[in-house]
């Protein structure tokens, strides 16, 4: 999808999440009630790793809102910034550089 959402705490417990998990949200599904299936971008949850005995990795986070009346947040939805997909190489072999 071309946009995510940007949410906006209200309470003390959206204020909790988002410092948890981001403020900028991929969108992964959207339903007629107004309901948005919402992907944190950032890895904050530590889950057992079936490929490596004992591992963990790092999951995002996923949760339902209400796009207009949700309890915790207000939702934004923006569209997602182009970034060119070279930008961060070059930047990476440009790091140290003078000119």
């Amino acid at each position: 999808m071309n946009r995510v959402a940007f949410l906006i705490p209200v309470t003390r417990r959206g204020f909790n999440k988002l410092k948890q998990h981001g403020q900028t949200w991929e969108i992964r599904r959207t339903e007629s009630q107004g309901m948005i299936l919402l992907e944190s971008q950032r890895k904050t949850f530590k889950a057992l790793d079936k490929d490596k005995l004992g591992g963990f990795e790092m999951q995002t986070d996923m949760r339902w809102v209400h796009r207009h009346d949700d309890p915790d947040f207000e939702v934004e939805i923006r569209e997602r910034p182009f970034v060119h997909p070279l930008d961060s190489v070059l930047h990476e072999n440009l790091v140290g550089v003078t000119i």
